[in-house]
């Protein structure tokens, strides 16, 4: 584990703890590049504008950043440009791997038959975006009320007020921790460029 890695875990303690629930147990990592493609079930994005952050609020749920499953055939960095255009109506313009939520699942089939299974990452990273249109809102899909920007604070702030969701202040944190690993890392050297991705789709 490298000096910053160990720094963060103290300081974030709380996250690295075991989530379990009916259907699965998962544990979040930090990682130096993300694991294979065939094994990343979800992609999320903090998304992030200079100094502010974005996320998201949907119908008749609280705040959220965006993210979710991985299609057929779709890498990472496509699965992240399109959860980003779907849910928030931004682009991505670069994309950094920080951690992932290593799960097993419990259920005896896959929620979908393409996704990893039982084992799999739900991959975490922060982004820098540009706000660029409406949320796409596929059919199907959470429908995104509201995308909001502000600074950190601010953005802890609201995930730590909602009510709705029992994780939105674990949310909240998993900002900090972006946050804090952007200002250790400056400039990070495993940055993806959403131009290089869609040349690997």
């Amino acid at each position: 584990m490298s000096a910053i890695q160990n720094r963060i875990h103290v300081e974030f303690a709380d996250l690295f703890q075991p989530i379990d629930n009916p259907g699965a147990r998962a544990v979040l990592q930090l990682l130096a590049s993300p694991p294979p493609n065939e094994l990343i079930g979800n992609v999320y994005v903090l998304p992030y504008i200079g100094d502010d952050w974005i996320y998201i609020v949907e119908e008749n749920r609280g705040p959220k950043f965006p993210g979710g499953k991985i299609e057929p055939q779709e890498n990472y960095m496509n699965a992240a440009r399109r959860e980003l255009q779907e849910e928030a109506g931004a682009e991505l313009i670069n994309y950094t791997v920080f951690a992932a939520w290593y799960t097993h699942s419990k259920s005896e089939k896959p929620h979908r038959p393409h996704l990893p299974h039982p084992v799999s990452y739900g991959l975490l990273g922060y982004g820098e975006v540009a706000l660029t249109g409406e949320p796409t809102n596929p059919e199907g899909a959470g429908k995104t009320v509201s995308v909001k920007q502000g600074q950190l604070s601010d953005v802890v702030k609201e995930f730590t007020a909602d009510q709705l969701s029992g994780m939105s202040t674990y949310c909240g944190q998993l900002y900090r921790m972006a946050a804090r690993l952007r200002a250790l890392a400056g400039k990070p050297s495993h940055a993806a460029d959403c131009e290089d991705a869609a040349a690997d789709a």
